[in-house]
């Protein structure tokens, strides 16, 4: 059927073989909308709908969640991480600290002609070079007055 559902009025008039119109005649018509037309079909399907966005929504909030754990999870790590590296360094700063102080203190590594200290491996190879060739040249200095004394 092509016709909305509703109720309508058939109206018809005929010509007889003789060539008179007759009365006019009518018959009243209902025609009943389909099941997917009705009110309550309608009423279903918007409750539906409303009912997959409710599930969608609470699978969304539900991922949400999940990921927010998971973050809260990485960020405990990693502040526990930071923590641990944190407390590594101030053991490395302390302990390299102290190991200045002993050196310091214990004279290790100390040159007191040149107060240099040894830790700097250029100054030290400088300092050794320097001493050589002083040396050599009071060596020599002795060869030539033990030689004018000759």
């Amino acid at each position: 059927m092509n016709l909305w559902p509703g109720e309508y009025t058939f109206r018809v008039v005929a010509r007889g073989a003789h060539g008179g119109w007759s009365e006019e005649a009518s018959v009243q018509v209902r025609v009943l909308p389909m099941w997917w037309q009705t009110t309550a079909a309608l009423v279903a399907a918007v409750l539906g709908v409303m009912a997959i966005g409710a599930a969608l929504q609470r699978m969304r909030t539900e991922s949400i969640r999940r990921r927010n754990i998971e973050l809260q999870q990485e960020i405990y790590t990693r502040e526990s991480a930071e923590t641990e590296l944190k407390g590594l360094s101030r053991r490395m700063i302390t302990a390299q600290e102290d190991d200045r102080a002993r050196i310091r203190d214990d004279g290790i590594g100390f040159d007191p002609d040149t107060r240099k200290s040894g830790l700097d491996p250029a100054v030290s190879r400088f300092t050794v070079l320097q001493r050589d060739e002083e040396d050599e040249a009071e060596l020599w200095r002795g060869k030539t007055h033990a030689f004018r004394n000759l």
